[in-house]
């Protein structure tokens, strides 16, 4: 591996950690609505399901969200999210 590829593979690592502003926006609004789902952020930010459900397991990953999963109506399992107080993030 060259050092070219070291640094691509380390920016893309850098990349996936920053904070968007969209990022930014749906922390926030999970902050002001905890136990948030992901239909809600779908339907509020006008993004398709599967991208609510990618984005919320990836903040949650990063540690920024808290996931919590409970049955659903129909019989499924669902998952809830929080966002992590800031004085838990360092």
């Amino acid at each position: 591996m060259n050092i070219r590829q070291m640094w691509l593979i380390d920016r893309e690592q850098m990349d996936s950690l920053r904070l968007t502003t969209h990022r930014v926006k749906v922390i926030t609004f999970i902050r002001k609505n905890p136990d948030c789902t992901s239909k809600s952020v779908s339907i509020v930010f006008k993004i398709s399901l599967a991208n609510s459900s990618t984005l919320l397991i990836k903040l949650t990953t990063l540690g920024y969200l808290k996931r919590r999963q409970f049955d659903s109506i129909s019989g499924g399992i669902e998952y809830s999210y929080r966002a992590i107080p800031l004085r838990n993030l360092t």
